[in-house]
């Protein structure tokens, strides 16, 4: 009975050193998981990091927007960077020209709708080149524009962009791309417009109604002896602007009978008429 109850006693003492040698197993690899989570975190922040560059630092050292875009991407012979592009406290400001380019997207999901691929590709380009661009909101790019064109090579796709703050299309700022039947990007050409925290602020508040900003124009044509009745309005178009106001009314006038054309710009908040240039003058 002693023999027996010692190997009982040796036989749990056994099953209580292998419970405890792979607990111990356990622990270690949970603990070498967790290492090697924290160490792809770390290594994901890192990438992040460096993707994350500011405008600034494109700008500082011996790197340039030449160097940087003609050691991307590869251009034909005859192809060129041409960039007036400056930091400004509220992004870049300036024109970029990639002109002969080759950049290629391959692994682009096609958008819904015509010329979807083309229309990835391009969006694809400024995701990546956000931070040069200014893009802080991809939502803010709006296709203004598409053609498709069929002269010496068929099928180049034309695509233009332009930049809206709210509903309003921010002045003067576009994104222009040319793509190639096989989908690469052959010219890409934007004029960047920095926006402040009061352009956003401004869009969000009461305005002038376009009829109030029509009635304003056809009071001052009328003071000048013009017949309100003649008075053709040619376009009128809500804008955001960069500098204050920050939005306004533009409006291009023509007269029905006799020499009269002017272009208006009004102040949208208080109706001041802030520009009446005369298009005649300038024809």
């Amino acid at each position: 009975m002693k023999g027996k109850k010692i190997t009982q006693e040796g036989i749990v003492r056994m099953f209580r050193r292998w419970t405890l040698m792979m607990f111990s197993l356990t622990i270690a690899l949970l603990l070498s998981g967790q290492a090697a989570i924290a160490q792809n975190e770390h290594a994901n922040d890192q990438t992040a990091t460096k993707k994350a560059k500011k405008l600034e630092d494109y700008f500082t050292g011996k790197e340039n927007l030449n160097d940087y875009f003609g050691g991307k991407y590869k251009f034909h012979p005859t192809g060129y960077v041409r960039s007036s592009i400056r930091p400004t406290p509220h992004g870049p400001k300036g024109d970029l020209d990639l002109t002969g380019v080759e950049i290629e997207f391959k692994n682009v999901s096609p958008l819904p709708g015509e010329l979807g691929r083309a229309r990835a590709i391009a969006r694809a380009f400024m995701e990546e080149e956000a931070v040069i661009l200014g893009i802080t909101d991809m939502e803010e790019l709006r296709e203004y524009e598409i053609k498709k064109f069929d002269g010496f090579v068929k099928g180049i796709t034309h695509i233009y962009y332009r930049r809206y703050i709210g509903d309003l299309e921010l002045e003067g700022a576009y994104i222009d791309f040319t793509i190639w039947p096989d989908g690469t990007i052959t010219r890409m050409y934007a004029y960047l417009v920095p926006v402040s925290p009061e352009v956003y602020d401004a869009v969000r508040k009461e305005r002038i109604t376009k009829d109030k900003a029509l009635k304003i124009i056809e009071h001052d044509l009328k003071s000048a002896g013009s017949d309100p009745k003649r008075i053709k309005i040619e376009n009128i178009q809500e804008k955001a602007v960069p500098d204050s106001p920050y939005v306004i009314w533009e409006a291009l006038v023509q007269l029905t009978k006799g020499r009269g054309r002017w272009l208006y710009r009004i102040d949208a908040f208080t109706g001041e008429i802030l520009k009446k240039l005369d298009m005649v003058i300038i024809d």
